[in-house]
């Protein structure tokens, strides 16, 4: 439910902004559609990255951009998710602790899935508000999933990385506009795509539309200072791990 904040900090690393850069931030969230684990996308950033290396030179952007996003190496779902300094999770679901009652209301779940949603939420505060800073996400987002050469290129290389059919890496690329709230970026944009998910995965089908628009956008009022702090901080930490992983196999630029 980051899609937006990931091509941020994507295009921001990359130090440049086009259709590939968008789609490949993205691509580890898109694992799951593809038929392929979760844990697949976020955790074979530097694999996908040497494979390129050695075998397709030409992905060494994607697969760049593929390793900003997950937890090995430590992109920014590992910060919100699994180790911010000095909380015992990352930022997200430590944030979400105190909006818990609200979340098991709003979403209609069982209290054992309150800190996992309620991360989905503090992640969708993030989506609205840097939106509202960076309009045109939204626009590059959308574009990016239409423009079929970078798409073909994106599903292309990941899939012979991932030895999956190009044209399902592909098919999911093109989903993204119905996956995620990334036309507006909304609270209720991203509230409605958030419960056509509890719906379609989870079988919810008395989540509140209304009351989830609310909590976002309550999150995000409440925690401004907080939000801003982990965006301004999380930039030296990826942008270090990925200096890393990049020298190990000679830059980027090479």
């Amino acid at each position: 439910m980051f899609p937006l904040m990931h091509h941020y900090i994507g295009k921001n690393l990359a130090a440049s902004n086009s259709s590939v850069i968008a789609l490949a931030a993205v691509l580890p969230d898109l694992c799951v559609n593809m038929g392929l684990e979760r844990a697949f996308g976020h955790t074979q950033g530097e694999a996908f990255y040497r494979w390129a290396q050695a075998n397709c030179p030409a992905a060494k952007e994607v697969a760049f951009l593929f390793a900003t996003h997950g937890v090995s190496p430590q992109g920014l779902d590992y910060y919100s998710d699994e180790y911010w300094p000095g909380e015992e999770r990352g930022f997200c679901f430590q944030y979400a602790n105190q909006y818990l009652p609200q979340v098991i209301k709003a979403c209609a779940i069982p209290e054992k899935w309150a800190q996992w949603k309620g991360h989905n939420l503090v992640e969708m505060a993030f989506e609205a508000d840097i939106v509202e800073k960076a309009p045109e996400l939204c626009q590059e987002m959308m574009a990016a999933a239409e423009d079929t050469a970078a798409v073909n290129f994106v599903a292309e290389a990941f899939a012979a990385f991932a030895g999956i059919p190009p044209a399902k890496a592909a098919a999911s690329l093109e989903k993204i506009p119905v996956i995620f709230g990334i036309d507006k970026g909304t609270p209720q944009e991203l509230a409605e795509k958030y419960e056509i998910q509890l719906r379609i995965r989870h079988q919810i089908t008395t989540a509140s539309i209304p009351q989830i628009a609310a909590l976002i956008q309550q999150i995000r009022e409440e925690q401004q200072t907080a939000m801003a702090d982990f965006t301004q901080k999380v930039f030296p930490l990826i942008a270090a791990n990925l200096k890393a992983l990049t020298e190990k196999y000679n830059p980027l630029s090479s």
